[in-house]
């Protein structure tokens, strides 16, 4: 071989050297640059990034981790679970692509995989808190409530200073109607780290609920000294001092706050409120038509903003919306101005066929009129408040009492007054599904939309009963619609839709 032969071969390995080593700087650079763009949640940018790094050393554990990392963070799961399954053989610590793939297939509700993924990580990294807390959310997603808290208490135990297992374990508890537990939890949390304002709130909300209302003042009042700014706080003891007609303690809390956030309805309307029991009409409803600009602004930019799906699942009217209409009428009755008043109660019946108030003051208004038609609404009013006794007494004996039975006569007596009541539709239809009768909670849920129905309570019982009808696809149409717009319907629902066998 001559010696210029030699002398080209030694070159061209040298440049081929040089050029994998500038290949492999560029690579590092680009990860090094991704990840920080990550870690200060710039997701996007960090993804492109990150591509650059992996199309330049498509081998890289490391690389391949980040970017399903930042791919998680994008809600691109799909994405992670190609990037992490590719970077796995490789990785140094196979217990972090473990733990991410496994939450990103639990979002995927791909729950035997994500088990099977965390089972891995835990093998080599046992009684790991994170790996341990993904499995106690497959159980909750499996529908297996007792399991979850099971698992979330064996947490915390591994973790005793780590709140979140506590929290997420409470949430769950406070969904299962286990308020004494929640609020047990919820303290536990506090005992660790009380500087949490928004956990306070959470105990004041659970300890009204057990109508322990001391606790809940306290709790609320904590919250504040906690947080002094936060807004949710002063907002969360003023209506539960409204609510207990405290309404001078209540009114000094909701003005400080109207200073703060002049244009807000949740504000507004319970300033309105007291305005009105105070007499004063007049400033009422000054108050009253401030808050429904306010409301019309924000609706009109949900609209504008609204995808198809998200359009589908919202409520016609609402529901502040509608409290300020029928506010308004109660004020314009109250001021003696008939002719609007009557205008403003037909606008409220318009959005709610069956509202009390908007009966009682198109009743009021026509009778004060001299309009014999008058009379039929006020009629009409008194049987639908009766009505709402027997819906309300029927709820207390299906969620207190847990007398499906007895819950049932009483819905069925309501129904007997008002036909299209969709809260005792849907609340019968419940019962009904309870004991087995698909068809019949079907039917009933149908009334019940047609009737306007569109709460979560409604979706989420629309969903079972198809499902349990053997209608799944369409069940799981109208789950991934209601899920698009951020809403999770609980445990019931991803326990019949779910993809969970051997999961938990």
């Amino acid at each position: 071989m001559s010696t210029t032969a030699t002398g080209g071969g030694i070159l061209f390995s040298a440049l081929l050297l040089l050029g994998t080593a500038s290949t492999l700087q560029d690579a590092a650079q680009h990860l090094q640059r991704g990840v920080e763009l990550l870690d200060s949640n710039q997701v996007e940018a960090a993804i492109a990034a990150l591509e650059q790094a992996v199309s330049l050393q498509p081998g890289n554990a490391r690389a391949r981790f980040h970017m399903g990392r930042a791919l998680y963070a994008a809600g691109r799961y799909e994405g992670a679970i190609e990037h992490l399954t590719i970077g796995l053989p490789g990785a140094v610590d196979p217990s972090a692509f473990g733990l991410l793939l496994g939450r990103s297939l639990i979002e995927l509700d791909r729950l035997t995989a994500a088990r099977a993924a965390l089972d891995t990580a835990a093998a080599s990294r046992p009684r790991y808190p994170p790996i341990e807390l993904q499995l106690a959310r497959i159980c909750y997603r499996a529908g297996q409530v007792d399991a979850a808290l099971q698992k979330f208490a064996q947490t915390a135990e591994i973790a005793p200073q780590w709140t979140v297992p506590r929290l997420q374990a409470a949430a769950v508890a406070a969904e299962a109607g286990n308020t004494e537990l929640a609020a047990e939890l919820f303290r536990a949390v506090l005992d660790i780290d009380p500087a949490q304002p928004l956990v306070w709130i959470r105990l004041g909300d659970t300890l009204e609920a057990q109508l322990d209302y001391e606790g809940a003042v306290l709790a609320y009042e904590t919250a504040i000294e906690t947080a002094p700014e936060l807004m949710q706080a002063r907002l969360s003891l003023a209506y539960f001092l409204f609510n207990r007609q405290q309404f001078d303690d209540a009114g000094r809390l909701l003005v400080d706050l109207r200073e703060r956030l002049p244009g807000d309805p949740q504000i507004l309307l319970p300033i309105a409120e007291i305005q009105m029991i105070e007499g004063e009409h007049e400033g009422a409803l000054e108050t009253i038509e401030a808050a429904l600009q306010a409301i019309g602004d924000a609706v009109t930019a949900a609209t504008a903003a609204a995808t198809p799906e998200t359009a589908r699942t919202r409520p016609a009217s609402p529901p502040l919306r509608l409290r300020a209409r029928e506010l308004r009428a109660k004020t314009l009755m109250s001021l003696n101005r008939l002719a609007e008043a009557e205008t403003a109660a037909r606008e409220v019946l318009a959005a709610d066929p069956s509202n009390l108030d908007g009966m009682f003051v198109l009743g009021t208004a026509l009778v004060r009129a001299g309009n014999p038609q008058g009379r039929e609404h006020l009629t009409a009013f008194q049987q639908l408040s009766d009505a709402r006794e027997h819906r309300e007494l029927a709820h207390e004996y299906y969620v207190r009492g847990r007398d499906p039975v007895r819950a049932a006569t009483e819905f069925e007596r309501a129904l007997a007054i008002d036909p299209d009541d969709a809260g005792a539709l849907t609340g019968l239809a419940t019962v009904r599904l309870a004991q087995g009768d698909a068809g019949a909670a079907i039917e009933l849920l149908d009334r019940a939309r047609a009737a306007g129905a569109a709460s979560l309570e409604w979706y989420r019982e629309w969903i079972l009963a198809l499902h349990a009808a053997g209608r799944s696809g369409e069940a799981t149409e109208i789950w991934q619609q209601v899920r698009a717009t951020g809403v999770i319907l609980g445990a019931r629902v991803w326990a019949a839709l779910g993809q969970h066998e051997g999961a938990c």
